[in-house]
């Protein structure tokens, strides 16, 4: 099983998992133990929310959940905004943000999703 982080609440995690699962990706959410877990990467990322999928599902699911995020719009925490004060993306397989200027994730190689809805 590979994972893939999402900046989610875990209501929201978990119907992420259903609109993979009706494209039929096994996937399973983790992360989820904590019922106070807040949305976000957690502190470090240690404390996150993961959409765990078979490797072979891997790109397919890393996409869709990305164009998930996209078309959602997800703002930034005021936290993320002080870390990372540029205009940024996120890479979808390691959840690294990168800045927008790059097309490539320095962190794991990964290009950027295309932006178009």
């Amino acid at each position: 099983m590979k994972r893939i982080p999402v900046p989610l609440g875990v209501a929201e995690a978990h119907l992420l998992r259903g609109l993979l699962a009706s494209e039929r990706i096994v996937a399973d959410v983790r992360g989820d133990e904590n019922p106070w877990l807040m949305p976000g990467p957690g502190i470090g990322g240690v404390m996150g929310l993961w959409i765990c999928v078979r490797e072979a599902d891997y790109v397919k699911a890393g996409r869709i959940v990305a164009q998930y995020l996209r078309r959602r719009g997800r703002r930034r925490s005021a936290a993320e905004e002080l870390r990372h004060p540029t205009p940024t993306w996120t890479c979808w397989r390691c959840g690294e943000p990168v800045e927008t200027q790059f097309a490539v994730c320095w962190k794991c190689g990964e290009e950027r999703v295309n932006d178009w809805v």
